[in-house]
């Protein structure tokens, strides 16, 4: 098998999860468990496109911040317990976050994988299995601003 290469460096992506960005337009409503949905983000720089996709139920969260350009996800946090094992075979059980590596790409030679997984928390992710706190945590991580445009609310059933 013939693996290409990524269409992102390391330090375009990097740069891509550092720079200031904002929520593309207001995002409110009440998840419910099996939730999913869609978060659209722009850069202030360039207007370049982001995504945040999300799965929610009460004890498997996935929160997937991408960029729309290559499709590549930047920043997934995986609130659950199953796990992700590294190239260097490092097995990240429960939750955790997995970030975008070049490194681990060219390891993995699978023609795939091109994310590490790290045990939360880390840096500004915390270890926590509330999505709403996880999902402030995770745009603080990629510098965006929610500019008061996220209301969003868990249904009451849900609330543990």
């Amino acid at each position: 098998m013939t693996i290409t290469e990524l269409p992102l460096t390391q330090q375009e992506a990097n740069q891509l999860i550092t720079e200031l960005k904002e929520l593309a337009k207001k995002v409110s409503g009440t998840i419910e468990n099996g939730a999913t949905g869609i978060i659209s983000i722009i850069s202030k720089n360039d207007k370049r496109k982001f995504k945040i996709a999300y799965f929610y139920s009460l004890k498997n969260i996935h929160i997937n911040f991408y960029d729309v350009k290559t499709g590549l996800s930047l920043v997934r946090l995986n609130l659950n317990q199953s796990f992700h094992r590294n190239a260097n075979g490092t097995k990240v059980s429960g939750n955790r976050v997995n970030i975008f590596s070049e490194q681990e790409y060219h390891l993995k030679n699978d023609g795939k994988t091109h994310m590490r997984a790290f045990p939360l928390p880390h840096g500004v992710l915390k270890n926590t299995s509330d999505f709403l706190e996880s999902l402030s945590n995770l745009l603080d991580y990629i510098h965006t601003e929610d500019e008061n445009k996220l209301e969003l609310r868990l249904e009451t059933t849900l609330d543990v």
